[in-house]
């Protein structure tokens, strides 16, 4: 029987084949894939007929992927038994070799905004426990005056206290003025969303690209005219989801004007109540309805539902006279309406990255701070609709 001779091509194809792990760099996050089975990106790319780069960037969740073939990729990859492990890389690269201590801090609203802190903690736990680290978990209601307080010893973590602690995340909107003291002290990582201080590193959500998504479905709905309910300087994530917002309009080439901006103060934008306000605000989205503002987009699920409650009020249709559009797809109150064209936020992977960055810092305390953002996933529900005719 004749030998078959192999390219170079095949050879690499063939080693390539029998490796466990393929890993790779995404938003300068290494993640692992990992197989029991021979299963590659080939694999993947050759039973759904498409190139490797865009298995490859389908796994990474690379914007330039749709959402339909980014679908058919992870189908196609849990059916094959492509899994990917995320510890398994960041054992190896900065698992101690002695157990490490640290303090999660979590400073969260009341009741809405996008801080939705147990699924953050899935993440962190699941890395705690692959880096050989103990996670103490203290959390500080929104209200509470912890600018200052936070540093008495009486309000902290008792192993914080004790000087046991030898790093800390630090989860949702805490001031620059804390972030920066503590980060004196302590190696931190900060959480959802970004702050002010240089010398931080932060995990959090890509808003501006993720936010490009959102406005790129609506304009292919044929929908040029589009608001934004729910901007709010005072929260991070809300005055990023506003210029995502502009940025997005000006790439797509649709109009911007300053009036289809509603903002929205801080209280009634995390709390409950505040009915009188909302009813103002939605009194003047419903004469921009009129007006042929016929797209929302809002800065939370929390503002969305205010506004599809208020459309339905108001003896308007949703998506058929107005196109509604949340961010976060986690709003737990839904004043009686489906469920919102939103923005699922990877929370767990987030929280895990944090954990992952933390040990890092504590090993490398002068290595470059870094920003690592995750882009979240556009899911579509009955709240958006191809622009029809004019509404009443």
């Amino acid at each position: 029987m004749q030998q078959k001779n192999f390219t170079d091509k095949e050879k690499f194809a063939n080693k390539t084949i029998t490796k466990i792990a393929l890993t790779f760099s995404v938003k300068r996050i290494n993640l692992v894939f990992v197989s029991s089975t021979p299963v590659n990106q080939q694999a993947i790319a050759e039973r759904l007929n498409v190139s490797i780069a865009t298995v490859s960037k389908a796994l990474r969740n690379q914007p330039e992927i749709s959402e339909a073939t980014r679908a058919r990729v992870l189908e196609a990859a849990q059916a094959l038994g492509y899994r990917r492990d995320r510890g398994r890389t960041a054992r190896r690269d900065i698992r101690p070799s002695q157990s490490v201590m640290v303090a999660a801090l979590l400073h969260r609203p009341l009741d809405h905004g996008t801080q939705r802190m147990p699924e953050y903690l899935d993440g962190l736990c699941e890395a705690a426990g692959e880096l050989n680290a103990t996670l103490v978990v203290q959390k500080y209601r929104y209200q509470e005056p912890i600018d200052r307080l936070i540093f008495d010893q009486r309000i902290q973590p008792p192993a914080m206290r004790e000087g046991k602690v030898q790093g800390l995340v630090l989860g949702g909107a805490w001031p620059h003025e804390v972030v920066s003291e503590l980060s004196r002290s302590y190696p931190c990582v900060c959480f959802p969303h970004n702050v002010s201080d240089p010398e931080v590193d932060v995990i959090g959500l890509d808003n501006v690209n993720t936010t490009m998504k959102v406005v790129r479905h609506l304009a292919h709905l044929g929908h040029t005219r589009i608001g934004f309910f729910g901007r709010c300087p005072a929260q991070a994530w809300a005055s990023e989801r506003f210029a995502g917002y502009v940025n997005a309009t000006s790439r797509l080439g649709l109009p911007y004007h300053p009036d289809w901006v509603v903002d929205v103060d801080e209280d009634p934008l995390l709390n409950e109540g505040y009915e009188d306000v909302w009813r103002v605000h939605i009194d003047r989205i419903d004469e921009l309805v009129k007006a042929g503002v016929r797209a929302w987009m809002c800065s939370s699920d929390w503002p969305g539902y205010q506004l599809y409650r208020g459309m339905l009020d108001r003896g308007r249709r949703v998506p058929e006279d107005v196109s509604i559009t949340g961010f976060d797809d986690s709003e737990p109150v839904n004043l009686g309406c489906p469920p919102l064209t939103s923005v699922r936020i990877p929370r767990d992977v987030i929280g895990h990255a944090a954990m992952r960055r933390l040990l890092f810092r504590i090993q490398n305390p002068d290595s470059p701070v870094r920003q690592t953002l995750f882009q979240g996933r556009l899911v579509i529900h009955n709240t958006t609709a191809p622009l029809a005719e004019r509404a009443h």
